[in-house]
């Protein structure tokens, strides 16, 4: 995946970061999750369904590789607000589990969705944190001599 800037008028800039994508990456049932550090001064992204997290420095040019432990089908990333952690949701049985994940790859556990994806946010204190979740509900009536 190739990162550039994109301005309105004059069309694609330069070219930001690059980041690898997993062989096994498939364009139609993948989500290529990604996001910008609260600072603006980094960017992550993962590789795809094999547990790797790239992290770009926009300033030094370095990219550092984080293994998520017992993460292998990640669907959503976002920063925690801090900058020292990300809210990951991985696929679970028939749904998916929010979880913060910090910067060595160490998970714990938030909200277990029932949806096949949530997604969480942090305030910007990182006092609170906003998720959505799908619960599905419904009622069968049924009907005699209609």
């Amino acid at each position: 995946m190739i990162v550039t800037t994109f301005d309105p008028i004059k069309g694609r800039g330069p070219e930001l970061a690059q980041f690898d994508v997993s062989p096994n990456f498939d364009q139609i049932m993948n989500n290529f999750s990604w996001n910008v550090s609260p600072d603006g001064t980094r960017l992550a992204a993962a590789r795809g369904m094999d547990g790797y997290l790239q992290i770009r420095s926009m300033r030094s040019g370095t990219t550092q590789i984080i293994k998520l432990k017992g993460l292998d089908d990640i669907r959503t990333l976002a920063w925690a607000a801090d900058g020292k952690g990300f809210l990951i949701s991985n696929g679970s049985g028939e749904g998916s589990v929010l979880l913060h994940v910090d910067l060595h790859g160490n998970a714990k556990a938030l909200w277990k969705c029932s949806w096949r994806s949530c997604f969480g946010r942090q305030s910007p204190d990182g006092r609170h944190l906003a998720f959505r979740d799908v619960i599905r509900s419904s009622n069968m009536w049924m009907m005699e001599n209609f």
